[in-house]
């Protein structure tokens, strides 16, 4: 009996070490079909990436997609299904254990024996093209796509929509990037398509202009409803303070210096430079010192007006003095 017991859990444990196992290898399974991705194909390459002989092909891009180094030497690529081990991929590089997130280019010119990154299939590019990629043991497929017909130096890539989830869609993109991600590099989709609406960007010139327009009437208004409240304050302020008063005229050289200090009385010290100015100008002329000496007396100025008035100084007035008056016809 308790050999029979002994017996049951020594089974038990090994069920349970195979069961193990199994369950291992079908995750790491797992995990290596999920690795790898097809990321970018192109059948027709005119002017696009070269070989280290300098020859241009049909070349095919894998992207690690884990966070884990992966080997895709020892994978196949077939055209065939029923044929899953066809064109192995060829070890012998350290390029082929491709890095997280990083890709591998292998050029399909039907030409394996030039080394690891060149295979034996080979894409014909006026027709469709299906490509599988097999898992070293050629059961399981890691990844497929079928290729459409393109046109020159354009590519068949995966791009990546939503990077958080991994996830994404293949297009045919105009501008081909092997080796590197595809991750938002070909653009906003939006963006494409406005693109192929408006081809020559007539339609991109007249809205660039229509926002560089609105935004100088904009600040047209602005700045002109600015200066109306200045102008506005400026005037309350002015009528605030009572009517402006008017601008003094500019005395005259020669009312200044008879006027003296400004206020309509002629000072001693200006008549007698005005008297000294006619006496200069005039020498030998008795009547025009009699006039600068008649000016004196009676020159008066209106601050007002700015009119210079001659008026009548009964008590100091030299009219009324009998020497000076004229007893004969000057000679002229």
């Amino acid at each position: 009996m308790n050999k029979n017991i002994i017996y049951s859990g020594h089974r038990l444990v090994r069920d349970f070490a195979i069961a193990t196992v199994f369950a291992l290898v079908g995750v790491l399974s797992v995990s290596a079909q999920n690795a790898v991705r097809i990321s970018e194909v192109q059948t027709r390459n005119v002017s696009g990436l070269m070989d280290e002989s300098g020859n241009r092909s049909a070349w095919i891009e894998f992207n690690n997609v884990t966070a884990a180094t992966t080997n895709v030497a020892g994978m196949f690529l077939t055209d065939d299904p029923n044929e899953p081990t066809k064109y192995p991929i060829r070890s012998g590089s350290v390029k082929t254990s491709v890095a997280p997130h990083q890709t591998f280019v292998l050029f399909l010119d039907g030409k394996a024996d030039k080394g690891v990154f060149h295979s034996g299939l080979t894409l014909d590019p006026t027709k469709e093209n299906t490509i599988y990629l097999y898992e070293g043991d050629g059961v399981n497929l890691v990844d497929q796509v079928t290729v459409p017909v393109m046109e020159a130096d354009q590519s068949y890539a995966y791009i990546i929509t939503d990077e958080s989830a991994n996830k994404g869609r293949f297009e045919v993109v105009n501008d081909a990037t092997p080796d590197e991600l595809n991750t938002y590099v070909h653009g906003n989709q939006n963006v494409e398509n406005f693109k192929s609406q408006d081809p020559i960007g007539l339609v991109m010139t007249l809205i660039a202009m229509g926002v560089v327009f609105s935004g100088l009437v904009l600040l047209y208004f602005v700045f002109g409803s600015i200066g109306k409240r200045f102008n506005k304050r400026d005037e309350k302020a002015q009528n605030a303070a009572g009517s402006p008063v008017a601008k003094k005229a500019a005395p005259s050289p020669a009312s200044s210096i008879a006027a003296g200090s400004g206020k309509g009385t002629p000072t001693p010290e200006g008549v007698q430079a005005a008297i000294a100015m006619a006496l200069h100008d005039y020498q030998n002329s008795g009547l025009q010192a009699a006039i600068a000496l008649a000016l004196y007396e009676t020159r008066t100025r209106n601050e007002q007006t700015g009119m210079i008035n001659l008026r009548r100084d009964p008590s100091t007035s030299a009219w009324a003095n009998k020497s000076l008056t004229l007893r004969r016809l000057p000679n002229f």
